[in-house]
């Protein structure tokens, strides 16, 4: 802690001090007689070159100098160490989240399939088809579409492309509709503040979104904190997560928005020997949403195994 400076003092120091400078400044004194036996000083030439013996203050010696300034080069390359360990324990967190969430292609060689999608709110209902591919773009391997015997306008607003990101959680796996936003710059790790869990926070890239994910002690993600702050719109959201243990894969079972509303309910079933979603509802209050799932053109191929590091 910084000693406290009493400002009365301080500026009574200055006086007194000013005061001294003022009179030796005035002029110097009178050099006093010589005592007997005493011999007169040395008299020193104007240019003459200054002592070159080094002036040893007590309690030093000529072998250890007075410390210098701090050696920033060797504090930036420490600090740059600490933020290359801190990516890499990170980022080997999340890949180890990954591995331990039931993920269909990386487990049964899910290649491709047809989600019919039965929606229920309320009294409206509606069917929606969602197709499959992992051949396709990560963020286009769900393609959703109204089946075309449904009535269009007893559809709930935004239901297709519910359907569609639930058939991608599906599909696809949980851990990517967890962690929704992880760029390839360097991740921060830290503490919990309220828990026993550490944080990993993915850091804006190209887009001014920012994402914290709590990782607890088996390495499963229980809590998102997602930041959007660009020329838009400016928003934040945070979501938790429960897990459960199933064959030796985490299904995600329930997620809920901080506050508690609203909540969604996962369930899960067996199709042509992989694991899919069978059912999602939200809820929100007093109202409820359905989406139940059926499977056909179900291919698969090899399933490649555990994921590979990031």
């Amino acid at each position: 802690m910084m000693p406290v400076i009493q400002l009365p003092r301080l500026a009574a120091l200055v006086l007194v001090t000013g005061l001294i400078g003022a009179a030796v400044g005035c002029g110097d004194p009178p050099a006093p007689p010589l005592l007997r036996g005493e011999e007169p000083a040395p008299i020193v030439e104007k240019d003459a070159p200054p002592p070159t013996t080094p002036i040893i203050v007590e309690g030093e010696t000529a072998a250890d100098p007075p410390p210098g300034p701090p050696d920033l080069a060797q504090a930036r390359q420490k600090r740059a160490a600490r933020r290359r360990e801190m990516d890499r324990v990170g980022r080997g967190l999340m890949t180890s989240f990954e591995s331990r969430v039931l993920e269909p292609f990386r487990d049964a060689g899910l290649q491709r399939a047809e989600a019919t999608v039965a929606i229920r709110v309320g009294e409206k209902h509606a069917r929606v088809i969602v197709d499959f591919d992992h051949a396709r773009e990560l963020g286009e391997r769900s393609v959703a579409a109204l089946d075309p015997t449904a009535d269009a306008d007893a559809v709930p607003r935004g239901a297709v492309e519910q359907a569609r990101k639930f058939g991608q959680l599906s599909m696809n796996g949980a851990h990517r509709h967890v962690a929704h936003y992880f760029p390839p710059t360097p991740v921060l790790l830290t503490p919990s503040r309220v828990s026993a869990n550490r944080v990993v926070t993915a850091q804006p890239h190209k887009h001014q979104i920012q994402a914290n994910y709590s990782i607890d002690d088996r390495d499963l993600v229980v809590t998102r904190g997602t930041t959007v702050d660009d020329a838009t719109r400016s928003a934040a959201e945070i979501i938790h997560y429960e897990w459960a243990f199933f064959h030796s894969r985490y299904r995600l079972v329930k997620q809920w928005h901080q506050g508690g509303q609203p909540t969604i309910d996962y369930e899960w079933g067996e199709f042509d020997g992989i694991v899919l979603l069978r059912r999602a509802t939200i809820r929100k209050d007093e109202a409820s949403a359905v989406f139940e799932f059926s499977y056909a053109q179900i291919e698969k191929v090899e399933a490649p195994g555990a994921p590979k590091p990031r």
